[in-house]
């Protein structure tokens, strides 16, 4: 019997592992695929996305903490993804697998170098979004048992702007993933058997999201709640003041230190923190250029088409739904909420309003379909722990069954008719072993040989299910000295029959959308379809992007087209300062500096004369006077100039369609589902259009 027991245990700790091992696998090798978009090359020295190559140059050339370089002297952003990259980045050459240039290299072999560098950062990135995944799913199986975490987990690795912005070295989602798991702790601290060591391990994640980015210092927010929901839920002492104030300080001050910990520049190298620092401040109150003029309310912005395009419209709306319907009564995810409503309100304030700054909210969105997608199975409301069955996040082998059952199978079957000697099924919950569901016949002979079904009450003891047979089918069990069969059974024949749950906790507190036979309703099938729905979206949408990712670039086609048909010795213009959106006609594009990247366009040894008409932008003047032979214009410099209709962009279009016509338009656009009306800037990177203007002769 022991012997039994132990396998048992092992095979249970095998098939979390095993779930936790695919989830995380599947999610690093989604984001595997397209990793290397738009690296380093012979045409083009420097990446597509504009701030990686900053990011490399404070993480890996200044960085260095094996040599005792601890200070950045960048900080915009927190140090913690500086130090992770350039531990890891280090030890990658130190190794050998990142291949050092040799002495006397040239500009090509220097930036097949950057290429290298940039490929095993973003490895780094995804690996963390994979771990991003796996928390996710493992707060909502706290909540809501294995299935609705392994939707949950699911949500976070289809999300079409979390696998995108995954494949960058950028420190958006590293700031994610340490989200994650601060709210996992304020999930388990409300139940916690060690609820000082749960909030010291919360504390640590809180900091370092915050030495990610400083803003997501606010997840300690979710420790706070969940320490003030656990602390109301135990009876009350004389002490329960120095309680909160106790825990509060400890989570606050624990965060505060470990920040320091890892953004060490903050009291080491103070004058330049406060000056980055002071910068990001003034930077998301004034704006960014024209990039988000007259967009209106930040918190509607990012409502759409930030959160839209992100996490797709119906995985958004679904996850609200599940929030509505039943996360806002669960205490455990008070936390969660509060964070998340702060952070909006936060992002949504400022002029500012880049896509990736709602990454942190995905975990908290991936919880709300998570939540409907229990109530599809039968439950809106969880008590936290091994609730209806064990809640350990494990390997879902009944997971696509069960999807058949609750979507397609009740399509299929045809209502029996009672008549005859023939039987109808019971669906009756039986939880054994997980959530897993068995059926039972249940005889009950009336009236002749004609067999009616009876509704078999469980007692739910210990938050388990358990089958009671009535004792008209052989059982004889009693609760509170009262038999089951005068609670049950009716007292005469012309009494019908009543089965109610023993357990009157329960009662009434199912939800509208709960099907009284085991979830096989049309609402329980609602709603468990429009979860597979949402996570189809995703998945579909992050097929397009990465198709986006993974085929010729706008900007590359152009080159290509460039050099087939304009002869040399043409003159080329550029309404502005050439830089990562313009077609790499000189390969020092992604240059930092404007004024950089304006002397090596003049300098450039290329067959054509490439020649900037800026600064100031959009001088018709210059294109007036000058005349060049062909103009490029990509989408990125002239989308929110015309939205907002500004003057020196309408002076330089009047005189360009006098004298110039539009020969082509190079695009990539998502193949299946298309792009969406309004795409966010940061989603933008990967598909902008470039036209090719020609003057008239």
């Amino acid at each position: 019997m022991r012997s039994k027991v132990i396998l048992s245990l092992h095979r249970e700790r095998y098939s979390v592992w095993a779930g936790v091992l695919v989830l995380f696998g599947l999610a690093f090798l989604v984001r595997l695929i397209g990793i290397g978009w738009g690296l380093p090359n012979a045409e083009r020295y420097f990446s597509y996305h504009p701030d990686e190559w900053l990011v490399l140059i404070a993480s890996y050339f200044t960085l260095n903490p094996y040599g005792g370089e601890w200070l950045p002297s960048f900080y915009n952003y927190g140090s913690l993804p500086l130090y992770l990259w350039s531990v890891w980045l280090h030890w990658l050459t130190a190794v050998g697998v990142i291949a050092l240039p040799p002495e006397s290299a040239s500009a090509v072999q220097i930036a097949e170098w950057r290429a290298q560098l940039h490929w095993w950062a973003r490895v780094l990135t995804a690996l963390m979004a994979g771990g991003t995944a796996v928390a996710g799913a493992r707060t909502t199986a706290m909540i809501g048992g294995a299935g609705a975490g392994w939707i949950a987990g699911l949500a976070i690795t289809f999300a079409p702007a979390f696998v995108v912005h995954a494949r960058f070295q950028t420190v958006d989602v590293p700031t994610t993933f340490f989200v994650a798991l601060a709210l996992y702790q304020s999930v388990v601290l409300v139940r916690s058997k060690h609820p000082c060591r749960t909030l010291l391990w919360g504390a640590v994640w809180a900091g370092c999201a915050a030495g990610c980015k400083y803003n997501a210092g606010l997840v300690v927010l979710a420790l706070m709640v969940s320490w003030l929901v656990r602390l109301s839920e135990e009876s009350r002492t004389s002490r329960r003041a120095l309680q909160v104030i106790g825990g509060i300080l400890l989570v606050g001050l624990g965060a505060f230190s470990v920040f320091l910990l890892v953004c060490p520049g903050s009291w080491a190298d103070s004058a330049k923190f406060w000056r980055d620092f002071g910068y990001e401040l003034r930077h998301v109150q004034r704006g960014h250029g024209d990039i988000f003029t007259d967009t209106g309310l930040g918190w509607l912005y990012h409502l759409h088409p930030n959160l839209t395009t992100g996490f797709t419209v119906l995985g958004l709306t679904t996850s609200i739904q599940g929030w509505i319907l039943s996360g806002i009564r669960e205490r455990a995810l008070w936390g969660v909420l509060a964070f998340t409503l702060a952070y909006y309100l936060l992002i949504g304030s400022a002029e500012v309003r880049f896509l990736r700054y709602t990454l942190p909210m995905y975990p908290m969105l991936a919880i709300g379909i998570g939540l409907v997608w229990q109530m599809g199975r039968g439950s809106s409301h969880f008590p936290i722990g091994r609730a209806d069955g064990d809640t350990r996040f494990r390997f879902p082998f009944y997971l696509f069954t069960h999807i058949f059952r609750q979507t397609i199978s009740p399509l299929l079957k045809v209502p029996p008719v009672n008549g005859g000697n023939r039987r109808k099924l019971v669906r009756v919950p039986f939880i054994n072993r997980g959530n897993r569901r068995k059926l039972v016949r249940v005889p009950f002979i009336n009236r002749g040989n004609r067999r009616k079904l009876v509704r078999v009450p469980f007692i739910n003891r210990g938050n388990r299910r358990k089958l009671m047979v009535p004792p008209a089918c052989g059982g004889n069990l009693q609760e509170g000295g009262e038999t089951l069969s005068e609670k049950y059974l009716p007292t005469s024949e012309s009494e019908p029959i009543s089965c109610k749950p023993v357990n009157k906790e329960r009662e009434g507190d199912e939800s509208p959308f709960y099907s009284k036979r085991g979830g096989g309703g049309y609402a329980s099938t609602s709603l468990t379809l429009l979860v597979v729905l949402s996570l189809l979206l995703q998945a579909v949408r992050s097929i397009d992007y990465t198709l986006c990712m993974l085929r010729s670039d706008a900007r590359d086609q152009a080159v290509v087209w460039i050099r087939q048909h304009i002869p040399p010795g043409a003159t080329i213009a550029f309404p502005t300062v050439p830089w990562f959106y313009s077609p790499p006609l000189f390969p020092e594009t992604g240059e930092l500096r404007w004024q950089d990247r304006l002397e090596r366009a003049h300098q450039a040894n290329t067959p054509y004369r490439l020649i900037s008409l800026a600064p100031p932008e959009w001088n018709a003047e210059a294109l007036e006077r000058l005349l060049p032979d062909y103009v490029l214009i990509s989408e990125f410099e002239q989308t929110d100039v015309a939205r907002i209709g500004r003057a020196d962009y309408r002076a330089f279009r009047k005189v360009l369609e006098r004298h110039y016509t539009r020969l082509q338009v190079f695009r990539n656009d998502p193949p299946l589902l298309g792009r969406p009306a309004y795409f966010p800037h940061d989603m933008l990177y990967i598909c902008p259009s470039v036209e090719v203007w020609g003057r008239y002769h």
